[in-house]
């Protein structure tokens, strides 16, 4: 029997509107195969759109309201009250194996807890894709959050639709 396995690629800053006319065919592949989420997350009067607040808000499926991260600064998080959805798991059945692999550190080593099994973080965007993809064919994880971040960078730059979004670093072609 096959066990079952679950992975989650998180694009910081992407648009949905941009990913049909960029060339990713293995990411187009893993969106064919499976469940692409198209929806946006809050904005004010929530919170900002701030990468703590926004991802802790994905991991553990509720608002900042809940999980209390309101800015980058992690100051009082509530994720003993409201754990992301790998702690869940691991709770639920231990002997599934986790990994989080992020190009921005707090994603792996603050929003999601110490049940998860292994993470990893550090470089960039590419090294995140390469050590997810390494991880994904050789370490054989059961559940698998992957965060990327340059897009959100070059959003910065030079907006959603700047040039920086065509450049091959940011086409996240690896896993």
């Amino acid at each position: 029997t096959r066990a079952a396995k679950t992975l989650v690629v998180g694009i910081d800053g992407a648009s949905f509107d941009q990913f049909d006319a960029a060339d990713m065919s293995n990411l187009d592949g893993l969106r064919a195969d499976g469940v692409t989420a198209t929806s946006n997350l809050y904005a004010a009067p929530m919170s900002g759109t701030v990468s703590g607040p926004g991802w802790s808000t994905i991991a553990t499926g509720v608002w900042p309201d809940k999980h209390n991260v309101v800015d980058n600064n992690f100051t009082a998080p509530k994720f003993d009250q409201y754990p992301d959805y790998l702690t869940r798991i691991e709770a639920a059945d231990p002997a599934r194996s986790s990994l989080v692999v992020a190009t921005w550190s707090p994603v792996a080593q603050t929003i999601f807890g110490p049940s998860v099994d292994l993470r990893r973080t550090g470089g960039g965007d590419v090294q995140t894709t390469a050590a997810a993809a390494d991880y994904l064919r050789n370490g054989n994880p059961d559940n698998t959050f992957v965060h990327l971040d340059e897009v959100d960078g070059a959003g910065h730059s030079v907006g959603t639709a700047g040039a920086a979004s065509a450049a091959p670093e940011c086409r996240y072609d690896g896993v």
